[in-house]
């Protein structure tokens, strides 16, 4: 639930040290992520952007089409 997710965020925000974050959950990913590396052909790579920008152009990549949000 969101309340759950808010609660796991602000943790996350205030500790200090470094976590590795895999999740499906934007909402939490947006609240907490500073970088976003891709995993992609074996290589490991920085994203330049956003996560919404990354879902965009994933979404896009894909051909799928962009939610409404």
């Amino acid at each position: 639930d969101m309340e759950s997710i808010d609660a796991l965020a602000k943790a996350l925000q205030e500790f200090k040290g470094a976590v590795v974050l895999v999740s499906h959950d934007m909402r939490l990913i947006s609240q907490v992520a500073k970088e976003i590396l891709v995993v992609d052909n074996g290589q490991v790579k920085p994203y330049e952007g956003t996560i919404m920008d990354f879902k965009r152009a994933l979404q896009k990549r894909l051909g799928i089409a962009a939610e409404i949000n």
